[in-house]
């Protein structure tokens, strides 16, 4: 038995990103060098992309954090600058009553500095993952994963067991509330499915996201469901150009023997995967591309059956 998965979405990010709407905005900060440590001694200039607005700036503490707070909504040109590093730069909008999280990181050769990570908080409760813990926090690459062992009001319909279900979202709910009554978004894009199943139309690859935001209470009320939303959030391109190729796989015969006794609801048979991310300017700062695709196969024994299920994963984003 095969069990296929496909998500398709194209990205090419524009210059100015959009965050949503309504007061003044905040933005926060966070500096670490190439290898991740946080850089006390950095500082940022926010200015209005017109060049006829207000100007401000922020100098980093201890922990290389800085923020910007009561900002008016608009367009901003940030720039990131520490010591012996390349600066860092992005343009973006800021929306009113809402607080945007970005890094910025920060490294020693000529336009190899990028900023990361543009999530936004809505107001809601729940968890947000930037691109480090994307990377960091074990997984099996995809978002049912992370709600199913890491976000604490969410509650799975099963237990993942590092990637026995390739090709089959999990579906999530929050205190109490039905399946059917989640919502999905890729950036701004309404991906659930509308027939209500309760899973999304789009189930792209961890590597293929800068963060992932579970809102689990006081969802916006413009979104598809009454209950918990996932936000997925398209890669940004950056400001030189970079990608990565990576593969895994685990064998039949890397597997423990099976115990006597009751059998496992599920096993790994055999487990494979290959990835690869690429992304970079186009036209300087205004406009970039950013790609990543994976692939993933799972082969899977069930109870006590002698013959293997199969599932398979595809994602370009």
């Amino acid at each position: 038995m095969a069990l296929r998965s496909l998500g398709l979405a194209a990205c090419v990010a524009l210059g100015a990103t959009t965050l949503r709407a309504g007061g003044d905005a905040s933005l926060e900060l966070q500096v670490v060098d190439a290898s991740g440590r946080k850089r006390a001694q950095a500082s940022a200039d926010l200015s209005a992309a017109d060049g006829t607005g207000a100007s401000y700036t922020a100098h980093a503490g201890r922990g290389g954090a800085l923020a910007f707070y009561d900002v008016p909504p608009g367009a901003y040109r940030l720039v990131v600058e520490d010591v012996g590093l390349a600066p860092a730069s992005a343009t973006l909008r800021l929306e009113a009553d809402e607080t945007a999280w970005l890094t910025a990181v920060l490294s020693s050769g000529e336009g190899s500095s990028r900023i990361d990570g543009l999530v936004v908080d809505t107001g809601g409760y729940g968890t947000t993952f930037g691109a480090e813990a994307l990377r960091d926090l074990p997984s099996s690459r995809d978002a049912w994963s992370l709600l199913e062992t890491a976000e604490m009001s969410s509650v799975a319909d099963r237990i993942d067991g590092g990637g026995l279900w390739t090709g089959q979202a999990a579906r999530f709910a929050a205190h109490g509330g039905s399946y059917a009554e989640s919502s999905f978004r890729l950036g701004d894009a309404d991906v659930t499915d509308p027939f209500g199943s309760g899973a999304p139309l789009l189930r792209p690859d961890l590597d293929g996201l800068a963060g992932l935001v579970a809102t689990t209470a006081l969802v916006p009320p413009e979104d598809a469901g009454s209950g918990p939303r996932l936000l997925l959030l398209p890669p940004r391109p950056g400001n030189f150009w970079r990608g990565t190729l990576q593969g895994a796989a685990t064998t039949a015969g890397l597997q423990a023997a099976v115990p006597a006794g009751p059998p496992a609801i599920a096993r790994y048979d055999s487990w494979r995967r290959g990835a690869f991310s690429l992304g970079g300017p186009l036209a300087g700062d205004r406009l970039g591309i950013a790609l990543a695709g994976s692939a993933t196969a799972v082969s899977r024994l069930e109870r006590d059956e002698a013959d293997a299920r199969e599932g398979r994963a595809r994602s370009l984003l």
